[in-house]
């Protein structure tokens, strides 16, 4: 969604942002005032297509922390999305946590049993207080799901972390950080980074995307040089952002054509001619099975949560 259109100025969403669409919204909707702008109109049928989809998915989706007897069993990658926020960085991490040690995340999160919720992060020192979503903060997130709230209480708990003197984290904080400070956060651990590349040596790729079954990994783009300009990216893939990686399997006899599966927090692809690139098998939910070769050619890097010793 365009929505920068409506503050050019990068102040974000806030009152009169909300104000504008309502305004907008109107418009197009009774056909009175002023007929919207090609963008404007563009903006406000994606508005309605994601108001659809969430609405959707809040009629389906559980109020529980968790969904299942066992609060593991509801701590999955699929429970992760990344809403129109940019916290990317945060909910990539979550999701390999979610694969590679659920229990963790379940150890974080106390329910208080009065409408709060403490989220002790490993990475930060203090435990953090939040309120139990609202269905307008589940589907601002993306998160509301079969699976429990977890996912949105710990988003809005980093947003709190971020911003603590904010009145509404959930919409003004939560974007805060730089790349790999989800890894941190979600884990307290250091990482291990590896940039790819053509001077970077196969077997070093395959070596280091093995922690990837074992320890929590994301891998980021670059921007091309034509979306610093408004373009679409040519392979499909935003620059910019940072993708969960769920698993790696090794081919010895062909390491370029070994197995990289990924996920994308916003949990959807938009391919250039509707098109999935060769090399990639597109599994849907945003998940994707990689080739080596093509990983190595879309990312930039990758990190796990281990120290550089291991």
């Amino acid at each position: 969604m365009q929505l920068q259109a409506l503050y050019p100025d990068g102040s974000g969403i806030n009152l009169t942002t909300m104000i504008r669409l309502n305004e907008l919204w109107m418009r197009k909707t009774t056909g009175e005032g002023v007929p919207l702008t090609a963008k404007e109109n563009d903006l406000i049928t994606d508005l309605q297509s994601w108001a659809k989809m969430y609405r959707k998915r809040l009629e389906s989706c559980s109020r529980s922390l968790y969904a299942t007897p066992d609060a593991k069993d509801s701590v999955v990658p699929d429970a992760c999305n990344q809403g129109p926020i940019g916290n990317c960085h945060f909910v990539s991490a979550t999701t390999s946590v979610a694969k590679t040690d659920p229990q963790s995340i379940v150890d974080m999160i106390t329910d208080n049993h009065n409408g709060t919720y403490s989220v002790k992060f490993p990475g930060i020192d203090k435990p953090i207080q939040v309120n139990a979503p609202t269905n307008a903060e589940l589907a601002y997130y993306g998160t509301g799901s079969k699976h429990g709230t977890w996912s949105t209480v710990l988003q809005m708990a980093y947003g709190r972390y971020w911003t603590p003197d904010t009145s509404n984290p959930a919409i003004e904080g939560a974007g805060g950080s730089i790349r790999s400070d989800g890894l941190r956060t979600m884990t307290g651990q250091g990482l291990t980074t590896t940039h790819t590349g053509r001077f970077t040596w196969w077997s070093t790729l395959e070596k280091n995307l093995e922690l990837s079954n074992k320890y929590p990994t994301t891998a980021c783009v670059c921007k091309e040089f034509k979306e610093l300009f408004g373009g679409a990216p040519s392979t499909g893939f935003p620059g910019f952002h940072e993708y969960a990686v769920l698993g790696f399997v090794d081919n010895p006899d062909n390491p370029k054509a070994s197995k990289v599966t990924i996920q994308n927090p916003h949990r959807t692809m938009h391919w250039p001619d509707d098109k999935v690139p060769d090399g990639i098998t597109d599994l849907g939910g945003g998940k994707l099975e990689m080739t080596l070769e093509k990983f190595n050619e879309i990312f930039y890097n990758f990190s796990s949560a281990v120290k550089p010793e291991h």
